[in-house]
């Protein structure tokens, strides 16, 4: 009789895993408390359109093995296949197509150049305990304070002061242009710069992403959980895991409301929280993190948006928008709609602020006021984005340092405060699963 995997959580690394351990040879059971698969890698059809859970684009990951698995079946038949990424911003009222990076030129003439100085006059190592320290020891007090404190408080809801260091790395608050073109080429041969400084325009690259042209990005997870069906992976949707039992750090069941699942090796893809709490480890049980309070506004119009660009970060903190996915670029097609994601504080109906975000894109000039909309929506998003504090930080730190050690027969996968962009989490789960069994 095969050996029983059971794989915790059906979004993209736990897919990933059913289908690496079932190439093994072992019977995989594969569950979500979801009454689908693929997590925020998904999408809801209404209106005849496909919206998005946030901006995400299949890219390739180098490793042949896992790319054939992810991206297999993709063609120009069926999605788009992009080597250029055409991302923007919007900062102080500037919409810049050149990149998702703040453009520091906006900024007034004499903190533009008090920064630059800055800059280039900041030391190569910068450790720090926290974020503002983190972003005043990299770009210097000026860019700090002219662009990174706010952006900061938009994305977060609380002051860099008490966020670790890479709490915002989502939000493209890594880097920043300054500069011209040519001096900024010059600047990033080095890795000092090139940490700091975002290029001007977009080269060609050789990775290759790919966005379906039906089904949205969710129209891939339906390709992807039939290939596991094939290969007779069973998913349990809908399963609400109550009580994980183990003895010496070996689990060896799994209690769901719908029954009990025996099994001799684990893959778990969610917080390690939820995890010594199932298993009843008092000691290392805290808090959850503080989420921010995230909702979608779906919009369709008439007409095309006025922009080229696949998505775009709204750092311009006089605006209740975030990050806005343009579909019609997406596809390369005519679909005029677009989603906006916007994080905010717990205390705000964002349901109510529909209206707002409408007038908000006109404001940006990316729909004409002659354009009429013709479908909206707001969709909330249950568990946005964690607010990385360094608290929590150190607490996840120590959790997981604690479940390496003690549990000896679970694999742990997933998003984590270091790995978070989906190639990074698929890459370390191929290394995981292939590499190190």
């Amino acid at each position: 009789m095969s050996k029983l995997t059971v794989v915790v959580g059906a979004g993209m690394a736990g897919i990933t895993a059913a289908y690496f351990e079932s190439r093994k040879g072992r019977k995989v059971i594969l569950i979500d408390s979801d009454e689908r698969a693929g997590g925020l890698l998904n999408s809801d059809f209404n209106f005849g359109h496909y919206f998005d859970y946030g901006t995400h684009i299949y890219a390739d990951t180098g490793i042949s093995e896992l790319d054939n698995f992810l991206h297999g079946n993709f063609s120009s038949d069926n999605c788009t296949i992009h080597t250029i990424i055409h991302n923007g911003n919007y900062f102080k009222g500037v919409m810049n197509s050149k990149s998702g990076y703040v453009d520091a030129s906006v900024l007034p003439l004499n903190e533009y150049n008090q920064g630059c100085s800055e800059l280039l006059s900041m030391p190569e190592k910068h450790p720090a305990d926290n974020l503002q320290n983190h972003l005043i020891g990299k770009f210097g007090v000026t860019f700090y304070n002219s662009i990174f404190k706010d952006v900061v408080a938009k994305y977060s809801g609380v002051s860099a002061k008490t966020l670790a260091v890479n709490a915002v790395d989502p939000f493209e608050v890594t880097r920043i242009l300054a500069f011209d073109e040519n001096t900024t080429k010059r600047l990033t041969k080095t890795e000092m710069y090139n940490a700091k400084l975002g290029l001007h325009t977009k080269g060609n690259s050789s990775q290759q992403n790919y966005y379906p042209k039906h089904g949205g990005v969710g129209g891939q997870i339906f390709n992807l959980m039939r290939t596991l069906d094939k290969m007779g992976v069973e998913f349990r949707p809908s399963a609400i895991i109550t009580k994980i039992r183990e003895k010496q750090g070996r689990v060896y069941e799994v209690v769901t409301k719908s029954g009990s699942i025996e099994l001799d090796r684990l893959i778990w893809t969610l917080p390690n929280s939820l995890l010594v709490r199932l298993v009843g480890i008092k000691e290392m049980q805290s808090a959850p993190p503080l989420f921010r309070n995230t909702g979608l506004f779906d919009f369709v119009f008439d007409k095309a948006l006025n922009s080229n660009l696949m998505y775009i970060n709204v750092y311009d903190t006089k605006l209740l928008s975030g990050r806005i996915t343009l579909y019609q670029n997406m596809t390369q097609s005519e679909v005029y709609s677009c989603t906006v994601e916007v994080l905010a504080d717990h205390g705000v109906d964002l349901k109510s602020k529909i209206s707002l975000v409408l007038d908000e894109l006109v404001k940006m000039d990316l729909i004409d006021k002659a354009s009429s909309c013709i479908f909206r929506q707001f969709r909330p998003v249950g568990a946005g984005f964690p607010v990385l504090t360094t608290d929590t930080a150190e607490k996840y730190n120590r959790l997981n340092k604690y479940c390496n050690d003690y549990f000896r027969n679970i694999v742990f996968l997933g998003r984590t405060p270091s790995t978070f962009f989906l190639s990074d989490v698929l890459v370390d789960a191929y290394h995981k699963l292939v590499n190190q069994d």
